[in-house]
């Protein structure tokens, strides 16, 4: 099958400046106005078939079907979910790297270290960071999906997501075609499930809500539409005086 195109005639209006006695009334035509006049391509592929682009999309989108996990795009970002067995509250982040400039004002989102290049941040660590030190398996998997896919891993009670952004790197972009990156996300959430179901770590955080990652982002979304309304509203007060 072959993609059908057609031309379409396009004209743009480059810099063009109005004579003011054109406006009042003269026939004198206004100066500098300029046309240009181009044809244009506009090619579309036949009913049913996909471009190489959403073939490979919806590859990947199958693989994480099989793996029971969840691909949201959000532009340059994609964030995988999958669900852990847990039902408590919890709030963590996983990184490659230690958080200082955020860590300066909320200490408990600088990190703490599980092992050489592993980190891990949120109000409830400290609970943590001893299981999650002793697990091999566990860091085996973050170290993979860290330092090949995500910039991030995060655990939000009963779900958890890894966040890639496609300027760094792909869930496809190695030999597997994302295999490799579901299988070991499926080990994390695994991990965590087991590490959940002692009972001594069900009990909510202090204050009745996790903070981490999660609900940082939350707060920051909610920031983002209140403070301009806040703005509006100083300026109308400040108007109506």
């Amino acid at each position: 099958m072959t993609a059908t195109c057609r031309f379409e005639s396009v004209v743009a209006f480059g810099f063009a400046r109005w004579d003011r006695r054109l406006l009042l009334g003269s026939t004198r035509p206004a100066k500098k106005i300029a046309l240009t006049y181009r044809c244009e391509p506009f090619c579309s592929l036949p009913a049913g078939v996909r471009s190489p682009g959403e073939t490979k999309l919806r590859k990947l989108d199958d693989i994480a079907y099989a793996h029971n996990a969840r691909i949201v795009r959000i532009r340059s970002l994609s964030v995988t979910y999958v669900s852990v067995m847990f039902n408590g509250q919890v709030d963590i982040g996983f990184s490659r790297k230690e958080r200082t400039l955020i860590g300066s004002v909320l200490p408990f989102f600088a990190g703490r270290k599980i092992r050489t290049g592993l980190y891990a941040r949120g109000k409830d660590i400290d609970r943590w960071i001893d299981l999650f030190a002793g697990d091999d398996e566990l860091c085996a998997a973050l170290r993979v999906l860290l330092e090949g896919y995500a910039y991030s891993i995060e655990w939000a009670s009963s779900r958890l997501s890894a966040r890639v952004s496609v300027y760094d790197s792909s869930i496809d972009g190695d030999a597997t075609g994302g295999e490799r990156f579901f299988a070991n996300l499926d080990v994390v959430a695994a991990r965590l499930s087991a590490l959940g179901e002692r009972k001594s770590l069900l009990g909510r955080s202090e204050g009745g809500m996790a903070w981490g990652p999660a609900a940082l982002r939350k707060f920051a979304l909610v920031a983002t539409f209140l403070v301009p309304f806040a703005l509006l509203m100083a300026v109308h007060h400040l108007i109506a005086r």
